[in-house]
């Protein structure tokens, strides 16, 4: 309908989200609320505590390299109606995946272990997931486009913003609705403009970084926390997927069902 896409245009930023994730357990850890290396489950309710396959401990390092053990699965991931959205240790335990690898054996992408880790810093902060990230990212960066809770009510100008979003088929075929709300909202849920977009990645990329207290920190976190096989090739940074760009890139991708980051 020659709606343009502009500066004030909202996209979804599916896995990308992950990052959040990421940087919020390295601001923990940076202030010693969290240990990378120690079993999660001594961060987690009773809820979670019989619920794996292995005693083996599950540190937040497999959640972030992803080879925690657990199967993917995507009962749930996306959501078409609000009243079916859980709060996140509800939606969490509504399917709980198997975890059929011993931790640190197998890299398997899941979307679950992420927004468990997310879960872990709601625990750890005392704050809901989104409502950490607003005060600890979005604010300092000054984000003021971007929405995180599965419901886009976070921020309500992305989530008006959002109905704009139109999707198609390879052919141009429109696709009357392709807005799904994502229940492990950690995983994929972030939705902004592509100016936020950017302020987060140079954010990253700067030495005196707003989101972290000492350049040490973001030192290790672009340190490799996985390699490929038994090879010196590094495969995750702290979260971050090594993606082979002609020459090494560290980043993160994603997708959602109208969106690609």
């Amino acid at each position: 309908q020659g709606i343009p896409l502009t500066e004030e245009s909202v996209v979804e930023w599916g896995s990308a989200t992950k990052l959040f994730v990421w940087v919020s357990v390295m601001q923990l850890w940076e202030q010693g609320k969290l240990d990378l290396e120690k079993d999660v489950r001594e961060y987690l309710p009773e809820s979670f505590q019989d619920i794996f396959t292995y005693d083996t401990p599950i540190t937040m390092l497999h959640l972030m390299n992803h080879n925690a053990g657990f199967q993917e699965v995507y009962a749930d991931l996306f959501i078409k109606e609000a009243k079916d959205i859980l709060p996140l240790e509800e939606a969490l335990l509504s399917h709980v995946p198997p975890q059929i690898f011993e931790p640190g054996t197998v890299a398997a992408y899941s979307n679950w272990g992420c927004a468990l880790a997310g879960f872990v810093v709601e625990e750890v902060s005392g704050m809901s997931f989104a409502d950490y990230v607003h005060e600890n990212i979005f604010k300092p960066l000054g984000m003021e486009h971007s929405a995180l809770a599965a419901d886009l009510s976070d921020n309500p100008w992305v989530q008006e913003k959002r109905k704009e979003l139109q999707c198609y088929m390879p052919d141009g075929t429109l696709i009357p609705d392709c807005f799904y709300y994502i229940g492990l909202y950690p995983a994929g849920m972030c939705t902004s403009t592509l100016s936020d977009f950017e302020t987060f990645g140079k954010a990253l990329l700067a030495e005196d970084t707003p989101l972290l207290a000492k350049e040490e920190t973001r030192q290790v976190l672009f340190t490799p926390s996985a390699y490929l096989g038994n090879t010196n090739v590094p495969s995750n940074y702290h979260g971050f997927w090594v993606l082979p760009y002609g020459v090494e890139v560290i980043g993160h991708g994603g997708n959602t069902a109208g969106c690609s980051s």
